[in-house]
C-alpha cells in the first residue's frame, strides 16, 4: 500500500505544479514546466511495476498456502495410518481397530479437503482483489495522465489563440499610433 500512497503523492505533486504555474493574462491558462510534469508522470510509471510485483507475490503466496494445506492433510493422513496400524496390531480388537481407522482416515480426508478448499477460496479472493487493485490503479493513472495531457493541450491551444488575437490588436494599435505620430509631426512642422 506504500506505493499507492507514493502514486497519490505524485498525482498531488502534478496538481501543485498546475496550481503554482504562471497564469496567462486575460485567460484561465496556466504556464507550467512540462519537464517537471513529465518527470512526475515517469515516476508514476516506475512505481506501477512494483504494484504488479506485489500482485504476483500474492499469487505465489497462494501456491505456498495450498502446498502447506496439502502437506498438513498428508500429515493428518499419515498420523491416521499410524494410529490404524497401532490399533490393528492388537488382535483382540482388530475389527474395531479397522473401523476406527477407516473413520479416522475419512475424518482426516474431510478435514484436509475442507482446509484446502477454505485456503483455495481465501487465496482466490485475495488474488481477485489484488488483480482488481492493479487494474484500477493502472486505469486511474492512465486516465489522470490522459486528462492532464488533454487539458494541457487545450490550454496551450487557447493560449496560442489569445496570443494571436493580442498580436493582431497590437498591430492595429501600432498602425493607429504610427498614423497619429505622422499627424503630430506634420502639425508640428506646420506650426514652425
Amino acid at each position: 500500500m506504500g506505493s499507492k500512497n507514493n502514486i497519490e503523492a505524485l498525482l498531488n505533486q502534478i496538481e501543485d505544479i498546475l496550481d503554482e504555474g504562471t497564469k496567462a493574462a486575460f485567460s484561465n491558462l496556466v504556464k507550467v514546466d512540462a519537464d517537471e510534469i513529465q518527470n512526475t508522470v515517469n515516476e508514476i510509471r516506475n512505481i506501477l511495476p512494483n504494484e504488479i510485483a506485489q500482485a504476483k507475490t500474492i499469487c505465489a503466496d497462494r501456491n505456498k498456502i495450498l502446498n502447506d494445506a496439502k502437506d498438513m492433510g498428508d500429515e493428518i493422513i499419515a498420523k491416521a495410518n499410524e494410529e490404524a496400524a497401532r490399533l490393528v496390531s492388537n488382535d483382540s480388537i482388530t475389527i474395531a481397530a479397522r473401523d476406527e481407522a477407516d473413520r479416522i482416515m475419512a475424518e482426516a480426508r474431510d478435514k484436509a479437503a475442507a482446509y484446502e478448499a477454505k485456503c483455495t477460496e481465501n487465496m482466490n479472493i485475495r488474488q481477485a482483489n489484488a488483480e482488481k487493485y492493479e487494474h484500477d490503479l493502472i486505469e486511474n493513472a492512465n486516465n489522470y495522465v490522459e486528462d492532464l495531457m488533454m487539458r494541457s493541450a487545450q490550454q496551450l491551444s487557447s493560449a496560442i489563440q489569445d496570443l494571436k488575437v493580442s498580436t493582431k490588436n497590437m498591430e492595429e494599435h501600432q498602425a493607429d499610433i504610427s498614423t497619429m505620430m505622422d499627424r503630430w509631426r506634420k502639425a508640428r512642422k506646420n506650426r514652425q
